[in-house]
């Protein structure tokens, strides 16, 4: 991804996606039986030919080359150069001793891990003292930030419950020689005012962290940054689908498309890696999903679209009518080996296998949706006098929300 021409890249992300927003704006299982209309067949026979291994590779985005020649690659291979970013280099810090990391999840550590490299490093770049960890939960972050960076650090949080978890154990971790303390702020934002309003909280040597900001509160941080004198800010946002508001996923107004709750549901999940064995069990339950809902508008079409939510484990290898009327107590007459005789008929499992893999193209979209959200993010904080970066920050296996938007500006603004 080429960042020295926003607009451009912004312009072509969305020239791209618009011409399959029938595909990514929409659930197969919503617009059914219309659903399958909008994926060419060339693109589902094709994907019909590969190995289930190879299935797997193109959903993971391991591997494109297993793909024949022709439409369906070229547009694979080309959402995959427009979602390009660099990766941040971390230099290692000094190993933290084990206990700093006493009730820290493996995802956790390693991302604090590479925060702790990469502030450092903006520490001294733009010259910042304070950080604003915005939805900081328990605060392990903010005391590994504190201890062994020196750093004064706010913790943001909401839930009083984190907080007093937070609280709890702060006294049960030492303090290196040349750390400091942190402090918790309970403050919930929910819109610019949050922060902007609370004086002396963005001040010229504060910078404002995000890690993994749901929805609009993302949006929320990095307009706080704009209406301060704050140095700058780091946010990785996640949770899309929690946006309600257009004005918050099209901020220089120039996506030409508004974006449904499915496509930024998508955008959520576009490029979390799957093992064999994950995306054996994904396939199942779609399989079980999808035949559920067109079992019900063969025969009870009454019943309309049928939320199920999610099941065990066991539930999915068991036979499929046993899942069916475990779904819908009460609703199903037929018995178990009429459903089952149903199931395996030729035409429904070919429809089903149809619907899967147009489920695999479509989830093909979800990282340029994402891309689409944030290089507009960054666009609009460049044409508001802003510096900006965006890249990788973490490993995708441990933490595929990793894309962090940097923005900062180049000459403090500081009181004599």
């Amino acid at each position: 991804m080429n960042l020295k021409n926003l607009k451009d890249h912004l312009v072509a992300l969305s020239e791209q996606l618009a011409p399959y927003q029938q595909i990514w704006d929409r659930e197969i299982l919503g617009v059914y039986p219309e659903g399958l209309a909008s994926y060419n067949e060339a693109w589902l026979t094709d994907l019909a030919r590969l190995s289930h291994d190879q299935l797997w590779q193109l959903e993971a985005r391991e591997s494109y080359p297993s793909l024949p020649a022709g439409e369906l690659r070229d547009l694979l291979k080309l959402l995959h150069s427009l979602t390009q970013l660099k990766t941040i280099s971390i230099t290692p810090q000094k190993p933290l001793p084990s206990w700093a990391f006493f009730h820290v999840k493996e995802k956790k550590k390693h991302e604090i891990e590479v925060l702790m490299g990469e502030l450092s490093s903006l520490k001294e770049r733009l010259d910042f003292k304070h950080i604003i960890d915005i939805g900081a939960g328990q605060g392990h972050l903010s005391r590994i930030l504190s201890h062994y960076l020196g750093l004064s650090v706010s913790c943001i949080e909401q839930n009083p419950e984190l907080i007093e978890l937070g609280l709890k154990r702060q006294d049960k971790y030492p303090l290196p020689d040349g750390g400091r303390t942190f402090d918790f702020l309970n403050l919930q934002i929910n819109g610019l005012s949050s922060l902007t309003d609370r004086i002396g909280l963005l001040s010229p040597d504060s910078f404002l962290l995000g890690l993994h900001t749901c929805g609009p509160l993302a949006v929320y941080q990095l307009q706080s940054l704009l209406h301060s004198k704050a140095r700058g800010a780091l946010n990785f946002a996640c949770c899309y689908g929690k946006m309600t508001d257009q004005k918050t996923m099209n901020l220089t107004g120039l996506i030409p498309f508004e974006l449904s709750p499915f496509a930024l549901t998508l955008a959520s999940r576009s490029h979390a890696r799957l093992s064999y064995q994950d995306f054996c069990f994904k396939e199942r339950v779609k399989l079980y999903r999808y035949g559920l809902h067109l079992y019900c508008h063969e025969f009870r079409p009454e019943l309309g679209f049928v939320s199920v939510g999610n099941s065990g484990f066991k539930d999915y290898y068991a036979p499929f009518a046993h899942y069916l009327k475990s779904k819908l107590p009460g609703k199903i007459s037929a018995d178990e080996g009429e459903i089952q005789a149903w199931f395996l008929r030729p035409r429904i499992q070919d429809q089903l296998r149809k619907m899967f893999l147009a489920n695999i193209v479509r989830w093909q979209f979800g990282r340029a949706l994402e891309c689409l959200i944030l290089v507009d993010r960054a666009l609009y904080l460049k044409e508001n006098g802003l510096e900006v970066e965006l890249a990788e920050y973490f490993e995708e296996g441990l933490s595929p929300r990793n894309i962090g938007l940097l923005a900062y500006r180049c000459s403090p603004t500081r009181a004599d």
